[in-house]
């Protein structure tokens, strides 16, 4: 179940990823985290830990170590926030799976 849902969540994110063009978005580096959990449950740990390093460099070029923007009004800027805290928790997440894997996971 984890796998179809991992799997069906990476392609409508590639999708979205082409249609709109987004080379270097908070979209793509989802997409390259789906597909990094995808390779994870698939036991294909090579393919999971370059998703690792393709997701943070992804993540980086997107910015999302700036300043995320105020939202008001304006739609664009709630999504935008919304993207950067998605993508953040997903970080986030393979963060804890490569702690665990390595034995170096803390209690909190």
């Amino acid at each position: 179940d984890i796998r179809d849902t991992c799997s069906h969540h990476g392609g409508e994110l590639a999708r979205a990823c082409l249609s709109l063009n987004w080379k270097g978005s908070l979209v793509r580096v989802q997409h390259i985290l789906f597909a990094a959990f995808r390779s994870s449950c698939e036991g294909r740990t090579d393919k999971f830990w370059e998703g690792i390093a393709s997701a943070c460099s992804a993540a980086q070029k997107a910015g999302i170590h700036t300043v995320a923007p105020v939202p008001g009004e304006d739609s664009s800027q709630v999504l935008e926030k919304e993207m950067r805290r998605r993508t953040l928790c997903g970080l986030y997440v393979l963060d804890r799976c490569v702690c665990h894997a390595l034995g170096t996971a803390t209690l909190r």
